[in-house]
């Protein structure tokens, strides 16, 4: 029996070794010079930390890239892109992360967008999803990250929200619980940016119970 767990697969290009990878859910970790050199090593801490064999381990991949550089006045952002099996929606969020890419080269007033806090990692990371993505998968992604940003693609637009946890720093005072929105476990990622009324440039913080 497969055991199937969220491993984000952060890329620092130029940096040696330039793949880290981390769990989502639980605390693995692993490094190399190339994509399939950090998924081995990150399946064989999964294999130790779960106690099973490595064959066991299924691995949801998740490719996180730099699209804005730390600066002395603004953090570093980057942008998660989950690693569909098909190949076209995979595509699609790849073009929504460089999208997001020339909206802050075009515009650095667009980092206000992020105004809401940075992540235990110190930096900004945001998740690409489409329309129909569930909105439990989404919820998953936050982790221990403590804030997670949403952007979802919408009439040649990007709108954004903002996920959060209870230990997020610097949480908001308009913040809104999610279970007080009363969607279901069946909700899109679609039907939560439009009750909350998403906007371009603006997220609002939605907190996990």
């Amino acid at each position: 029996m497969s055991i199937a767990q969220n491993i984000v697969f952060r890329h620092y290009r130029g940096d040696d070794p330039c793949w880290e990878a981390y769990g989502i859910a639980l605390a693995a970790y692993g490094s190399g010079g190339s994509l399939s050199e950090a998924k081995q090593d990150v399946r064989e801490a999964l294999a130790a930390l779960l106690d099973v064999n490595e064959a066991c381990v299924e691995i949801n991949e998740f490719h996180e890239h730099c699209i804005y550089k730390e600066t002395d006045s603004s953090p570093a952002v980057w942008v998660r892109t989950f690693h569909d099996h098909d190949p076209q929606r995979m595509l699609k969020r790849r073009e929504i992360r460089d999208r997001v890419e020339r909206l802050l080269d075009e515009n650095p007033g667009y980092l206000s967008t992020f105004d809401n806090g940075i992540s235990v990692t110190g930096d900004v990371v945001a998740t690409v999803a489409l329309e129909d993505d569930m909105l439990m998968d989404i919820l998953e992604q936050v982790g221990d990250l403590g804030r997670l940003f949403v952007c979802m693609p919408v009439d040649g637009a990007v709108i954004w929200q903002c996920i959060t946890t209870k230990d997020a720093e610097d949480r908001s005072d308009d913040e809104v619980p999610i279970a007080s929105l009363n969607l279901g476990a069946a909700a899109t990622i679609a039907e939560f940016m439009q009750l909350t009324e998403a906007k371009q440039e603006r997220a609002t913080d939605y907190v996990l119970a």
